[in-house]
């Protein structure tokens, strides 16, 4: 089965000073390149990957009355990253450019979300048009209450979902509590609640939402933390073209607690599975975020160093997961590469 990675980051050594959240003792200081990624990740059965977004700095969102140069100045770090994304096929390994190595499918640069579809439009005369841009995300777990609900953040994502461009969020039940995901739920519903939903560009969430994995395996269902997120997953599922990726949970877990990958496969149980009963195996894709999943990770794998591998376990625990629940070939296919492939137009 062919496998697409719906989820990674790639940068070099120049990039690391305009990353907003990087530091000189994180596990991810240093270059992450293709090379690197394909020599974690098994390219004999990996299709392709989707190149998410960093979170590259800037100083403020500019005014949409500001010339171009402005612009293109003051965002310069964000399209600096999606330019250096359309090239990542031409920096695969020579030895490695052949019929089976896994290919980048799409990219998901940044956006300016909050400036309303006014500032979308001015976003996409500025950037390179390519047939690999699939969308956009603009990171909302870091951001304070109430930035998703604008009426010009709102009437960006319709115009996005218009045009038929995806729309990754990102949001943090763990750090930020249900109500921070809710409040981005009721956002999409306005947005599928409005009339003319043009070519239906997808909303693709991000991590399960970052789940609290740090609770007590035994307590997870009964907790009000649990069953919040089960509302807003029945919510999201209500509304037709949102997907959800299985992906992120190795930031999420607690590491000095966890011994084993049994242990890791116990804490994401109850939540891998109310995601597909809630959504639906057609909705979910699988995705490594590497080398996010790294983070945490080194801390179980031995430093700084012991990130490495990292996606490989990450994906065998999914497989353990997958194949507890009985799915069909048709909806594991989905699950690796389909629901992704449709999701994103790739």
């Amino acid at each position: 089965m062919r496998l697409i990675d719906s989820h990674i980051h790639l940068y070099t050594e120049k990039h690391l000073p305009h990353l907003s959240w990087m530091t000189p003792d994180s596990p991810l200081h240093g270059p992450h390149s293709v090379q690197e990624y394909l020599d974690e990740a098994p390219s004999d059965d990996i299709e392709g990957f989707v190149f998410i977004e960093t979170d590259r700095s800037y100083a403020a969102l500019p005014k949409l009355e500001d010339s171009d140069s402005t612009w293109l100045s003051t965002l310069a770090q964000p399209l600096e990253e999606y330019t250096f994304a359309l090239s990542l096929n031409e920096e695969a390994p020579p030895q490695r450019r052949r019929e089976r190595h896994p290919q980048l499918l799409g990219v998901l640069p940044w956006a300016p979300l909050p400036l309303g579809p006014a500032g979308v439009s001015r976003w996409l005369s500025l950037l390179p048009p390519s047939p690999l841009l699939k969308g956009f995300r603009y990171l909302v777990q870091d951001k304070p209450n109430g930035t998703i609900s604008t009426p010009d953040f709102i009437a960006a994502l319709l115009d996005l979902r218009r045009r038929g461009l995806a729309f990754d969020l990102g949001v943090d039940l763990h750090a930020r509590g249900v109500t921070h995901v809710a409040e981005a739920v009721s956002a999409l519903e306005a947005v599928f609640a409005a009339p003319d939903q043009g070519a239906r560009g997808a909303i693709v969430v991000n991590h399960l939402c970052k789940p609290d994995l740090t609770l007590p395996t035994a307590a997870v269902r009964e907790s009000e933390v649990f069953k919040g997120w089960a509302q807003t997953f029945r919510r999201l599922a209500a509304c037709e073209d949102v997907y959800v990726k299985l992906s992120g949970g190795f930031s999420e877990l607690d590491w000095e607690r966890v011994e084993s990958e049994a242990e890791m496969v116990d804490a994401l149980r109850p939540w891998v599975r109310e995601t597909f009963e809630i959504v639906g195996a057609s909705r979910v894709m699988w995705g490594s975020d590497w080398p996010v999943c790294g983070i945490g990770y080194a801390k179980f794998g031995g430093g700084k160093e012991g990130k490495k591998g990292a996606s490989a376990v990450w994906r065998r625990i999914c497989e353990t997961l997958l194949g507890e629940m009985g799915l069909s070939e048709a909806e594991l296919e989905g699950v690796w590469a389909g629901n992704a492939r449709r999701a994103y137009r790739l």
